[in-house]
């Protein structure tokens, strides 16, 4: 399972612009997804690839949420590069989250 570091914050709908507010205080951004409910969460492995010194694995994830009177549904994968280390384990490079664009 992958936890992230507790310095990291991620601002999925932000313009570039508006970052450095929210990085400096990150408090009023969070607080908009207060009230937040998940009805379903699903995750689940998509694929592994294997390439000389590295494994990359993919994964789906689907979510149906509800805030006071408005509900909705996203979805989206996401990348993980590891990188084989000399006794055999995998160290985590990166992990990368996306979206599926509904527009």
């Amino acid at each position: 399972m992958f936890v992230p570091a507790r310095s990291v914050l991620a601002t999925p709908y932000v313009n570039p612009a508006e970052r450095a507010a929210i990085r400096s205080n990150p408090l009023p951004y969070s607080a908009r997804s207060s009230g937040a409910t998940f009805e379903t969460v699903e995750v689940g492995n998509h694929g592994c690839d294997i390439v000389p010194g590295h494994v990359i694995a993919s994964s789906r994830f689907a979510v149906c949420w509800r805030a006071e009177e408005a509900t909705g549904a996203t979805s989206g994968g996401g990348l993980r590069p590891c990188r084989r280390e000399v006794g055999g384990t995998l160290e985590i490079v990166r992990q990368i989250g996306t979206h599926d664009d509904r527009w």
